[in-house]
């Protein structure tokens, strides 16, 4: 079914009525503290961290490119990342501003999963407070960054699967079990943190009498 131009921006209309003040705040937040960071990491004058010749040397050896030895594996989103931002922007550029990105993501994570549970200025401080926080500025600084790429997707994950054992929907179980594939993809010390949450999650959420589904059989039926 066609849907006609008036009910289209009457929906673009309704979505942009539903950002509200703590959202732009939020984003003006990532916005400046993001380009500090990039500016910090850029003005040594050579790419930040020694870590990002690691990641272009394991990218080059994912694409037939590089001499390491092909059993030394490595989740491949950062490397590949590392690689095309590189290509795109330069060596430096692109590398201080995949340290900028990454830098964001935890408290860009921690922002989208509270804002879907409804929160606003809930969500917002710890965002904020997360978006500064000197332990990120730290992990960034030493090469982090799929350390912090894995913790910002973390909250998003832990949200999907709690969803899912709300609700058994088979499609909410696809979209929390390709979130926690690209965690794994990033960082596999990430990865078994979020397992082992996830496991305590189902276990919770078997024993307790409060919200759980009562025929559970039928949700480990539907995996």
């Amino acid at each position: 079914m066609t849907v006609s131009t008036p009910d289209r921006w009457r929906r673009r209309a309704q979505a942009l009525a539903n950002i509200s003040w703590w959202d732009a705040v939020f984003f003006v937040g990532v916005l400046v503290v993001g380009a500090i960071r990039f500016s910090i990491l850029r003005s040594g004058g050579a790419p930040p961290t020694i870590d990002s010749g690691n990641w272009l040397a394991f990218a080059d050896s994912m694409l037939g490119n590089g001499a390491r030895s092909s059993s030394i594996v490595y989740p491949p989103v950062v490397p590949l990342l590392a690689s095309a931002f590189a290509a795109v922007f330069g060596l430096v550029d692109g590398i201080s501003l995949l340290g900028s990105l990454a830098a964001a993501m935890p408290a860009i994570g921690i922002y989208a999963a509270l804002r879907y549970l409804r929160l606003g200025l809930g969500a917002l401080v710890p965002g904020l407070l997360l978006l500064g926080a000197r332990s990120v500025g730290e992990a960034t600084a030493w090469g982090g960054f799929p350390q912090l790429i894995g913790f910002g997707l973390t909250p998003i994950v832990l949200v999907a699967v709690d969803r899912w054992l709300r609700s058994w929907s088979s499609g909410i179980a696809l979209i929390a079990g390709s979130l926690f594939a690209l965690v794994m993809a990033v960082s596999h010390f990430v990865a078994l943190t979020v397992a082992l949450a996830i496991v305590a999650m189902g276990l919770l959420a078997l024993i307790s009498p409060i919200g759980a589904v009562r025929d559970w059989r039928k949700g480990v039926k539907s995996l």
